[in-house]
């Protein structure tokens, strides 16, 4: 459902994805315009090959997030403690410099998100976050070595709980989409 998906996948190494029946926007045209190949279909399933060339950077979530939230073009998650981002860039051999920039908005009460390179415990970033504003963070002067880097995320201010209905979760800021942009000026989510 994402034009970026199968690109996405094909960096992690996935062939194939198997899509069930009755799955919203899964149609023949569909796979072609997203880079999938119908190499099988059946009234149980059909099965689609990945293919897309592989993504050339990506910024994964990847300890202290949620499940993912939002529709397909909005999704994103909420950091339920001290978060750590994944950034990578294909064809960086050594060392290559890029910026993070992702969609953040606090909940109840404005936080200040402090971003610091994990490699070199840099602060990167410290910004004021407002509770249930949508606000554009920057975090420029990532160093990715061999093609990685990682990003540790903290709050002034600890999860609170999240009181919609039965939902009591602990949730602090939300990142959605993220994507970094290499110091060549491309930009890939």
């Amino acid at each position: 459902r994402e034009p970026t998906t199968a690109s996405g996948l094909a960096a992690l190494g996935v062939k194939y994805i198997v899509v069930h029946p009755g799955q919203k926007g899964a149609t023949a045209a569909t796979a072609r315009r997203y880079h999938y190949i119908v190499r099988f279909t059946s009234p149980a399933g059909s099965v689609w090959q990945v293919g897309a060339q592989p993504a050339p950077t990506a910024v994964q979530d990847l300890e202290n997030f949620s499940a993912v939230q939002g529709s397909p073009g909005g999704e994103y998650r909420w950091m339920v403690d001290g978060g750590l981002l994944g950034v990578s860039a294909r064809g960086c051999a050594t060392t290559c410099q890029g910026t993070v920039t992702f969609i953040s908005g606090s909940n109840k009460v404005p936080r200040t998100l402090t971003v610091r390179d994990q490699g070199d415990g840099r602060i990167l970033v410290r910004t004021r976050i407002p509770a249930w504003i949508p606000v554009r963070v920057t975090v420029p002067g990532v160093t990715l070595v061999h093609g990685h880097a990682q990003l540790l995320l903290s709050t002034d201010i600890p999860a609170t709980r999240f009181e919609s209905g039965i939902d009591g979760r602990l949730l602090s800021v939300y990142v959605r989409e993220p994507k970094l942009t290499l110091a060549s000026g491309v930009t890939r989510p």
